[in-house]
């Protein structure tokens, strides 16, 4: 089908709040929990389904709530104990000695970190854009020098020659995030090992690998390997996605003992006792991982035949979430979504009339199907 017009799609969309029917239906069904009434959210969004966050809707993993459950009454404490707890099991599944982990309040304090770092090095920090940009935007607004390269314009993904033109001897810092956000896109295993070991030694190259262990050949596609050959190499983890624990803040980088320690200094709070026991508990439950893997594949293959069959065109994805066209402007989508009881991804530049959508559970993408089907068809 050809892309909507902007007038044709608000008329659509105008007459589905206003005319009763089958829309008044559609967007009942949407806002309802047939689970039973919701609490009192004070947020004026608390009622609409979020589909904007990458978060993993499928969890947290059962043991990570009953350990959450069962050290309610330990969370009077600081968890400097069970983070060493914690850091022990976390190397042990890295396959790295404790000393080359870091644990942090969820990536973004790392990515936090990272940017500081970069800017006390002088010189400049190179990141992709669009991107996850947290560490470069946190870099900027302290005073810190960002080349930002774009996308490559056929597929999204990184450009790595546009990296090696922007490097120069000034450049202390990259950043990679892969898989992607929001394009969704991933660089090999050997494309990106071979990019990396030819950078300057005295480089640091943080890889932001949050969204790697969605894939079942995780242990096979982390970069973890290159730390016996590159001391200045950061690999970022999270929690929040793969092991649903997103409101925890569990984070943590795996890397050289020399770099863990200059991490280290910069950490400004301690972690968050329940996500920790949850984060270790997670850990050991193999069954969930598989779960989670196995539903967001499905979710994701869902709505990119749901985008088929409406002839949007998106980019392929291997995270929780998939980024398409919808043909006007995203700061009017977003309204339109909203209006209709859903959130959806923010502005990627220079993707004007792009959306990033977020698995969601079975019944919110049923909910959004419906919405998409009437809207587009």
């Amino acid at each position: 089908m050809d892309m909507l017009s902007r007038r044709g799609f608000l008329r659509r969309f105008t007459l589905a709040l206003g005319g009763g029917g089958l829309a008044s239906g559609l967007w009942s069904q949407t806002l309802m929990d047939p689970s039973g009434p919701r609490p009192d959210f004070r947020h004026p969004e608390g009622r609409h389904i979020n589909l904007a966050g990458n978060e993993n809707p499928f969890g947290p993993s059962p043991a990570a709530g009953v350990a959450i459950a069962s050290n309610v009454g330990n969370s009077v404490r600081y968890p400097w104990r069970e983070e060493v707890v914690l850091t022990e099991v976390i190397a042990s599944y890295e396959g790295v000695d404790p000393e080359r982990i870091v644990l942090t309040n969820g990536c973004d304090e790392l990515l936090a970190i990272a940017g500081i770092m970069a800017r006390d090095r002088g010189g400049n920090l190179l990141s992709s854009t669009p991107t996850y940009d947290w560490l470069g935007e946190y870099c900027e607004k302290h005073g810190g020098e960002v080349r930002w390269i774009m996308h490559r314009k056929d597929d999204m993904a990184h450009d790595l020659d546009g990296f090696k033109r922007a490097t120069d001897q000034q450049t202390s810092m990259i950043y990679l995030c892969n898989p992607d956000t929001p394009s969704g896109t991933m660089l090999s295993k050997q494309v990106l090992q071979d990019y990396i070991l030819s950078i300057p030694k005295d480089v640091i190259v943080f890889i932001d690998e949050v969204y790697l262990d969605l894939l079942d050949d995780f242990s096979q596609l982390t970069l973890t390997h290159l730390l016996l050959e590159r001391k200045n190499l950061i690999i970022g983890r999270s929690f929040s996605k793969l092991y649903a624990l997103a409101g925890h803040r569990v984070g943590y980088a795996v890397t050289s003992p020399s770099l863990a320690k200059e991490i280290q200094k910069y950490k400004t709070s301690s972690m968050n006792y329940l996500g920790v026991v949850a984060a270790q508990a997670s850990l050991y439950d193999v069954n969930f991982r598989t779960f989670s893997r196995r539903k967001i594949r499905e979710g994701r293959g869902r709505f990119c035949g749901l985008l088929d069959d409406l002839g949007l065109t998106y980019n392929p994805s291997v995270g929780n979430f998939i980024f398409h066209r919808t043909g006007i402007p995203i700061r009017e989508y977003q309204e339109i979504t909203k209006a209709a009881g859903f959130v959806v991804g923010r502005p990627f530049e220079p993707y004007d009339d792009w959306c990033r959508i977020s698995v969601g559970s079975d019944q919110e993408m049923r909910s959004f199907s419906r919405f998409m089907r009437y809207t587009f068809a």
